[in-house]
């Protein structure tokens, strides 16, 4: 996984800002066995691209805004949108 910072911001938004624009891109592989009982695997690689923008609340809360993307080699694909957060509160 690497992950590039694309900018930092300093935007104010509704009672906090918007600190900084990143990209995350990745691949990872896995090995799954095909059938029960036999030594037969198969290999799959996934390649993974994220895109998330940080904003902070007020003084106590950090949130993450991101969009993410999936993809197989065996031709499954995701994705995902969603915030993280961390609250000092």
């Amino acid at each position: 996984t690497l992950r590039i910072p694309i900018t930092l911001l300093d935007q104010p938004f509704l009672y906090g800002g918007f600190t900084g624009l990143g990209l995350e891109v990745g691949a990872q592989t896995a090995l799954y066995p095909l059938t029960a009982g036999t030594f037969t695997w198969e290999r799959v690689v996934g390649f993974q691209a994220k895109l998330s923008a940080e904003y902070t609340l007020g003084a106590g809360a950090d949130l993450t805004l991101y969009a993410a993307f999936n993809i197989l080699t065996n031709g499954w694909w995701s994705y995902s949108i969603g915030i993280e957060g961390l609250s000092l509160f």
